[in-house]
């Protein structure tokens, strides 16, 4: 950390990061009672929320409170301002390097079409055309070899059914009612031919893509609520200047103004109460959420996950652990030129997050997040450049000991791009140009070639317009596919052994 050293103090005696302290992760983490389950959860996946994770919280919350215009007192609104200037001076920037601004807005009219024409391997053919017109959705599959077509699949999707045909192929249309499909699926599970986890699975996938939009609307109206809980502890927060501090921006050192606010153990609590609200309230937030950890986890299912822990509980619990710590973490911001240079916060030596905005064009051209849980230290890299109409971007992603670098190049006056994704492992290049055909209405993304590890998968074209034409369903002979005989089933076999 060249910007600065965890341990020097940051700014005055009164603004002084407080000293190590128990926090309640280690409280709650030595308290873990119940027998772990056979799959082992990833422990450096730690439940942090009540220090470092409100830290990256606040400086969300922030931006949402200076786009809409709720700033609390003097220090919180300069800081506010700051945040909200880094990130638009930033986006306008990195819009006139792409300028796609003609583009925002492209799908108001709830139409898409993409049609992608790829050759896959030198060898192969894939052709593919998807339409989507409002709560209808169709593809169109077409799979070729030397020029001579294998397959054609046409499927449909709407609220009520999906379906399959594959024209030239057979007859038959099969297709799924989805108005029934939880019953249905229920005589499988009966039969022994499909196992009850598999079947929650496929119903929950089913209703899921059914109610979509409310789900989303449910957890979108979750994460507000946390974020409005979380701008409530920043308003009551005192935000004081701290020492000016000497950073890297734009090239050279730089005096910056700082700023400290202290979080907390009643803060805290105070958020974890009201997460732990909308979690119990909001039964999409919670699906949402319960998915997410049980794959930070490690666990098979969210039901595993419920038979291991309860997380309204573990809320509670820390909620209560940390209403007895006087101070949690120091946030502190460092201001240059009306925009953001640092954010840093330390609970302990061992957790900490430090964000440093190093500038360039545009403040976020080069910047770095480094992130410390319990003395594990993840860092994301960005660094960026723009000179005679080429821009260039690196990424440097190190976590959990793994590093992920992602390079891209893009040519302003030609549109033709690159980008370079690796690991230690393995290497995927892709090169293209993109077509502006029809600004506003029709964008053309022609992919040179896609390589991984100097063998090259595909290359082509997708073409991506606001205009779809009738989505119609596969004709032939339907047959409900969780209601099918034995002898209809015998009957589609003998087709495809004879088409054959």
């Amino acid at each position: 950390m060249d910007e600065m050293n965890k341990n020097d103090n940051p700014g005055n005696e009164l603004n002084e990061a407080p000293a190590s302290v128990e926090t309640p992760v280690d409280a709650v983490s030595s308290e873990a009672e119940a027998p772990a389950p056979e799959k082992k959860p990833n422990n450096k996946v730690k439940f942090i929320i009540p220090a470092a994770v409100l830290a990256v919280l606040v400086l969300i919350l922030v931006g949402v409170a200076a786009a809409t215009g709720m700033f609390g007192g003097n220090g919180n609104k300069k800081v506010a301002e700051a945040m909200l200037a880094t990130f638009a001076q930033s986006g306008e920037a990195i819009g006139d390097v792409w300028e796609l601004d003609e583009y925002k807005g492209m799908f108001d009219n709830k139409q898409m079409s993409v049609n992608t024409d790829f050759t896959v391997a030198g060898l192969a053919g894939l052709e593919m055309q998807y339409d989507r017109n409002d709560m209808v959705n169709g593809l169109y599959i077409d799979v070729s070899y030397f020029g001579s077509s294998l397959l054609n699949a046409v499927l449909y999707l709407d609220e009520e059914e999906l379906s399959l045909g594959l024209p030239y192929s057979m007859d038959y249309v099969f297709y799924v009612d989805r108005t029934s499909f939880k019953e249905d699926i229920q005589k499988y599970v009966a039969e022994g031919t499909l196992d009850e986890e598999t079947a929650n699975a496929l119903i929950a996938l089913n209703e899921g893509s059914q109610e979509m939009g409310s789900a989303s609307s449910g957890v979108n109206q979750g994460s507000l609520d946390i974020l409005s809980a979380a701008k409530d502890i920043y308003d009551k927060a005192e935000v004081k200047k701290a020492d000016s501090k000497v950073l890297e921006v734009n090239g050279g050192n730089q005096t910056c103004k700082g700023y400290v606010t202290v979080i907390t153990g009643e803060q805290i609590a105070e958020f974890l109460l009201a997460y732990k609200e909308v979690y119990e309230e909001n039964e999409d937030f919670q699906n949402s959420l319960d998915e997410i950890i049980m794959l930070e986890e490690g666990f098979s299912s969210v039901e595993e996950l419920k038979e291991y822990m309860d997380y309204a509980e573990e809320l509670q619990q820390m909620a209560e652990e940390a209403s007895e710590i006087e101070e949690v973490a120091a946030l502190y911001f460092y201001l240059y030129d009306g925009v953001i240079a640092q954010v840093y916060a330390e609970i302990d030596e061992d957790n900490y997050l430090e964000w440093n905005v190093k500038g360039g064009n545009f403040p976020l051209e080069n910047t770095e997040i480094i992130f410390s849980a319990e003395g594990d230290e993840d860092t994301l890299v960005r660094s960026g450049s723009l000179e005679g109409g080429v821009y260039t971007a690196e990424y440097v992603l190190d976590f959990m000991d793994e590093e992920l670098n992602m390079e891209v190049e893009y040519d302003k006056n030609s549109g033709d791009f690159s980008i370079d994704i690796y690991d230690y492992y393995s290497d995927l290049i892709m090169n293209g140009s993109i077509d502006k055909s029809v600004p506003g209405s029709e964008l053309i993304i022609e992919i040179e070639s896609i390589e991984m590890d100097g063998q090259e998968l595909l290359s082509g074209d997708i073409t991506i317009s606001n205009e779809c034409g009738e989505i119609e369903k596969p004709e032939g002979e339907r047959l409900e596919v969780l209601k099918m005989t034995e002898d209809e089933w015998y009957a589609v076999e003998e087709e495809i052994l004879s088409n054959m």
